[in-house]
């Protein structure tokens, strides 16, 4: 045997070698690299129920008829679970890995078609890992043309994946909005005659100023809801006296909706608001919009 067709064989060994290994370790696809759709849900519309259980919380999502509930005790984020299957649908395979998984999250998604994985990610967090059970292999995986980190998502706590929507209403539904300040402050009330809205205490009504504030509480969402004890100044917060209480009635619910609003803390972005004593947390921009008084809605001259 010639020294070429020796270097040839000894050529072909090792990459039979290496097709073996890709082979144990990960798909292949036709071209011989391995399947970057291993973990790519094509029709996340058939997908009925969600799983995604770490070491300290379980995600339940399961769909009943076209409703999503969480843990069967909550409306799911619509948003968020949109996302969510965005992910699902567009995940890809950058390559198989040689790590094994830590401080693990175990996901199922059930449906038309099962699929189990765990995620998990470097100490950084700036690269997300699937590792296959069946195959005992772990792969990094990415979405093409998005650099941020996957993984995040599948690390969200219960409160996190919960419909913020709190109110919803405008100026066409509501029949009267009170705004009851704790101070000494002028409590606003506005409410509906019949044919437009009274305002106590004001003699020039600007309406379009008022269709403004009752529309801003159309699709009205919190940015979080929070479990007690994650912001300790915030439960200690919640115990004092609110700055004001919002009531709404509309001729959409036969009960008023309330939220409570407290007071701005220094160097924080977000002010506390309870309803039915839950904690949530809204920006404060938004709860300035809200703590309005009479005389912001008195028409210029």
């Amino acid at each position: 045997m010639s020294k070429t067709n020796k270097i040839l064989l000894a050529v072909i060994a090792a990459l039979a070698v290496i097709n073996i290994g890709l082979f144990f370790s990960g798909k292949l696809n036709s071209s011989g690299g391995v399947e970057k759709s291993i973990f790519t849900v094509s029709d996340t519309s058939m997908v009925n129920k969600i799983s995604i259980r770490s070491l300290n919380s379980t995600i339940s999502i399961s769909r009943e008829r076209n409703a999503w509930s969480l843990n069967n005790k909550y409306r799911v984020d619509e948003g968020l679970r949109r996302l969510f299957f965005s992910i699902l649908h567009r995940v890809s395979v950058r390559k198989p890995v040689d790590m094994t998984p830590s401080d693990s999250t175990y996901v199922s998604l059930q449906g038309e078609e099962n699929l189990e994985f765990v995620v998990f990610s470097n100490p950084t967090k700036t690269r997300t890992y699937f590792y296959h059970p069946e195959e005992k292999q772990s792969y990094e995986v990415e979405i093409p043309g998005y650099n941020e980190y996957l993984g995040g998502i599948f690390e969200l706590k219960e409160n996190q994946w919960r419909d913020r929507l709190v109110i919803d209403e405008n100026w066409r539904s509501i029949k009267s909005v009170k705004l009851d300040y704790s101070n000494d402050q002028s409590d606003l009330s506005i409410e509906f005659n019949g044919k437009f809205f009274n305002l106590e205490g004001v003699s020039s009504l600007d309406s379009s100023r008022v269709i403004d504030y009752l529309n801003q509480f159309q699709v009205f969402e919190v940015n979080e809801i929070i479990s007690r004890e994650r912001f300790p100044q915030y439960d200690s917060l919640s115990k004092t006296a609110p700055v004001a209480t919002l009531t709404i009635t509309s001729i959409r619910n036969s009960e008023p909706g309330q939220l409570k609003l407290y007071p701005a803390l220094d160097n924080m972005a977000f002010q506390l608001v309870t309803k039915n004593d839950e904690l949530m947390i809204l920006d404060s921009k938004r709860a300035s919009q809200i703590l309005m008084k009479p005389q912001d809605f008195q028409a210029k001259e």
